[in-house]
């Protein structure tokens, strides 16, 4: 296909070239002025036939069908196309040539406009999908940026949260610290109306102190109650540290406590300091017993009863511990008795005593 179509291209470019040729080496017709005044000349002989050009090099040959034939073979050892544009470039005035050329351009252009177009299509269509996979992913993040905020509640609302929980923590802090371990009420309890009315000697460091009770006890000889006895023996230790406790002198003495009313005793609770707060546990009291007597003013001696012994562990996990009695006896006042401590030879700590019951 592409010698034939080369053979009559070169064919016909060669046609055209020889009448080219023919009508430049024609000779110039004489003027109609000239040929009226002067005589006619002889013909002139027939033309020799004008050459051929070549459309290889540009020059004039002799046309013949060998040399297209062989051009025509030569040329289709080429690359089609090269040889068409070089054969037609050389053809000057070739219309045919440069219609055809427009029409391939044309036809070229709008093949990749319709390309171009195409392609701007599917990148737009790229796009989109890329920007809706974005918004989507972005309409997410939204939504849980939203679902976050709905749930932080403002800086006031956290200053009044942590202000609530810090009074609710001291509230309960305080509430356990005053509350009766034993949960059972303390008719002992000095707010309540309960009160120290005597004790054994205490230690002589609780003797110096303050200055009216040193002089009473050990100047004068006076008996009187220490003035913090109800302090620290029936009220609650809110700084309960070592050494807030009535100290009784070596290992044994007493306590009398006048109750707030007149009672049936049910339990007894002594409290000691905590094991891990305490320096030394030997202080504490040991074997116990609790009497009791209901106060008469018309009686010259009070009748008193035993109302329960127990003995107090320091090595238990709990340091307020409670013990029950057994008593039919209604009492307004109670004896706590220290029989023995943990080893102490010096003093005795009382840090809390408790008295449970029915009111009568």
């Amino acid at each position: 296909m592409t010698t034939r179509r080369l053979s009559q291209s070169q064919d016909t470019i060669q046609e055209e070239t020889s009448a080219d040729a023919e009508e430049v080496n024609a000779p110039p017709q004489p003027a109609a002025d000239t040929a009226a005044t002067t005589s006619a000349e002889p013909t002139p002989a027939a033309a020799t036939p004008a050459p051929v050009a070549d459309a290889s090099c540009g020059k004039s040959s002799k046309a013949s069908p060998s040399t297209s034939f062989d051009a025509t073979y030569l040329l289709a050892g080429f690359a089609f196309s090269i040889a068409l544009v070089a054969t037609l470039f050389f053809s000057v005035g070739d219309a045919a040539f440069e219609i055809q050329l427009a029409s391939m351009k044309t036809s070229l252009e709008a093949k990749l406009d319709d390309v171009t177009v195409r392609l701007g299509e599917m990148a737009t269509a790229n796009d989109v999908a890329e920007l809706r996979d974005e918004l989507n992913a972005l309409s997410k993040r939204v939504d849980n940026q939203e679902a976050k905020l709905e749930s932080i509640v403002t800086q006031a609302e956290v200053s009044s949260m942590i202000e609530k929980t810090v009074v609710k923590t001291v509230d309960d802090a305080l509430e356990e610290a005053l509350a009766e371990k034993p949960g059972l009420p303390d008719y002992a309890l000095y707010s309540g109306g309960g009160k120290v009315i005597d004790h054994s000697v205490l230690h002589k460091d609780q003797t110096t102190e303050p200055v009216l009770y040193m002089l009473l006890s050990s100047v004068l000889g006076v008996k009187a109650v220490h003035p913090k006895a109800n302090e620290w023996v029936i009220s609650p230790q809110i700084d309960e540290v070592p050494g807030n406790c009535l100290a009784l002198n070596a290992t044994t003495g007493y306590i009398e406590i006048r109750l707030r009313q007149k009672i049936v005793p049910s339990a007894f609770t002594l409290e000691h300091i905590p094991q891990k707060y305490a320096y030394d546990t030997s202080s504490a009291p040991k074997s116990v017993t609790v009497d009791g007597w209901a106060h008469s003013e018309e009686a010259e001696e009070q009748a008193v009863v035993p109302l329960g012994a127990f003995s107090y562990d320091t090595s238990a996990s709990e340091a307020v511990q409670t013990f029950t009695v057994d008593s039919k006896e209604a009492v307004d006042h109670v004896k706590f008795n220290v029989l023995s401590n943990h080893g102490n030879p010096d003093y005795t700590c009382v840090y809390r005593f408790r008295v449970h019951g029915t009111p009568v």
